[in-house]
């Protein structure tokens, strides 16, 4: 639904081989490509992601800084399945999901 906005094409989600396409030197498992203006509103989009993540479970944790990671498992994806990781306010663990530190 926030994917079209006035008479703007919709965003469209791209497998990784149609971002190979495109970008040949970027290696992903997908991507998301506006068609018709090439413009994503990224602040939009992140808080898009955490919604779903948190729907899904995730706990988000802002300004703590991430003193470590490894990952633990392939979720099949080749994204890594689990991960676990450090921070100064404590744990960060996902067993079969995602972890992402920035």
């Amino acid at each position: 639904a926030h994917g079209v906005h006035g008479d703007h094409e919709a965003l469209r989600l791209l497998q990784a081989h149609e971002v190979a396409e495109l970008e040949p030197e970027l290696r992903c498992m997908g991507g998301l490509i506006s068609p018709s203006t090439g413009i994503v509103d990224a602040h939009e989009l992140m808080l898009a992601l955490q919604g779903d993540a948190e729907t899904h479970g995730a706990t988000v944790v802002l300004n703590s800084p991430v003193t470590g990671g490894r990952v633990l498992g392939s979720g099949g994806g080749g994204g890594g399945g689990g991960g676990h990781g450090s921070s100064g306010g404590g744990g960060l663990q996902a067993g079969g999901g995602v972890v992402i530190f920035t």
